[in-house]
C-alpha cells in the first residue's frame, strides 16, 4: 500500500466490533497517543519550539497592528479637536452678532453670562463651551461694539479668533 500502513484497528462503534481504516503511518502514532491520553507530552521539543515562534509571530504582529490603530486614531482626535475648537468658537461668534443686533443700544461688554442667560432677548447660547478639550473660548472688549471672540489654546495666551487657523494647535 506504499505510505499506508495496513490498518488501524479502532473499538468503540455500537457493537464493539473492530473498525479498520487506512492510515498513513504517522497518523497511526498520533492517534494512538491521542486515545492514550499522551499526545502532547510526547510531542517533539523542535515542533514546541516552532508551535511557540509562531504564537511569538502573531502576538507581534497583533501589538504591530494595535500599534498602527492607535497612531491613526490620534491623528483623528487632533483633528476633532481643533473641529470642536473651531465649531465652538464660530458659535459663541455667532451669539455676539445676534446680540449685538438684536441689543444695538446695549453699551457694556458681553461677557458669558449675558449670552447664555434670558435677559436682553436671550439665551443667545444654551451654554458656555467647556475649557476641557484643550482649548479655551472667552469674550474680550470694552463695549458690546468691540466684543470679540478669543481663543486659547492649552495653557496660552488668548487671541482674537479669526478663523480656522485660531484653533491650530487645540
Amino acid at each position: 500500500m506504499g505510505h499506508w500502513d495496513e490498518a488501524l484497528r479502532l473499538s468503540g462503534n455500537r457493537q464493539g466490533e473492530a473498525v479498520l481504516l487506512p492510515v498513513r503511518k504517522e497518523r497511526v502514532l498520533i492517534d494512538q497517543q491521542i486515545l492514550q491520553g499522551d499526545f502532547f507530552g510526547s510531542v517533539d521539543s523542535s515542533f514546541r519550539k516552532k508551535a511557540v515562534q509562531v504564537t511569538q509571530v502573531a502576538v507581534s504582529y497583533t501589538h504591530l497592528l494595535a500599534a498602527v490603530v492607535i497612531f491613526a486614531l490620534g491623528g483623528i482626535s487632533s483633528k476633532s479637536q481643533v473641529s470642536a475648537c473651531n465649531t465652538d468658537a464660530k458659535t459663541v461668534q455667532l451669539a455676539v452678532t445676534a446680540f449685538q443686533t438684536q441689543n444695538p443700544t446695549y453699551t457694556t461688554a458681553i461677557s458669558s453670562t449675558v449670552l447664555t442667560g434670558t435677559s436682553y432677548g436671550g439665551p443667545y447660547l444654551q451654554s458656555w463651551p467647556s475649557s476641557t478639550n484643550g482649548y479655551a473660548i472667552s469674550l474680550s472688549g470694552s463695549t458690546a461694539a468691540t466684543t470679540t471672540v478669543q481663543v486659547a489654546i492649552g495653557t496660552g495666551a488668548p487671541t482674537t479668533y479669526t478663523g480656522a487657523s485660531s484653533c491650530t494647535g487645540a
